[in-house]
């Protein structure tokens, strides 16, 4: 009696709880169909986040809509603004100075014009082919978060460069 009840309780999960159970408890799998893949690496200053988080997705969408969508907080620049990524999740902060990029450490970023070549942030996607498989390599793409439409079962990274050093996204089941 009590299997059946666990079974029928498991069966009424809904798709999108399901999904999130399996990565909450960050059971390796192959890439899921109903999400986008996303990886966000704060180089010097934070973790890495690899792209075994699979945010829900059922439709094409682009990329700055999914990162708002599930609290990711993206910042552009005065003059171009979301043209181009300034800040992710406060990263670098508004009023702390590049402490971590050898001989710009009193830098602050302010986000008025286009960052420095020696501290911005990288966009990279990997897409679904058209046999449903990822393709193998990240891309890095110099397009608008706005421009970048991303299908259910993409990737989508973001890595912070410094000194022009990032770390490129690693695929979840593949990370150490």
């Amino acid at each position: 009696m009590k299997l059946g009840l666990k079974i029928a309780t498991f069966i009424s999960i809904s798709l999108p709880v399901a999904t999130a159970i399996w990565v909450w408890y960050g059971i390796p799998s192959h890439p899921q169909r109903s999400c986008i893949h996303v990886s966000i690496d704060y180089g010097d200053y934070g973790v890495i986040r690899p792209a075994g988080n699979c945010m829900p997705a059922y439709e094409p969408m682009d990329a700055l809509s999914f990162l708002m969508r599930y609290g990711i907080d993206v910042q552009g620049t005065i003059s171009h603004g979301l043209a181009e990524v300034c800040r992710v999740n406060t990263i670098p902060g508004l009023y702390t100075a590049l402490y971590k990029v050898a001989g710009h450490e009193k830098y602050i970023e302010r986000c008025h014009t286009t960052p420095p070549a020696f501290a911005h942030w990288v966009t990279f996607v990997k897409t679904v082919q058209h046999d449903k498989v990822p393709a193998k390599d990240w891309t890095q793409t110099n397009l608008p978060l706005y421009a970048i439409v991303l299908q259910p079962g993409d990737y989508l990274g973001l890595a912070y460069e410094t000194n022009g050093h990032y770390n490129h996204p690693r695929d979840y089941w593949t990370s150490k």
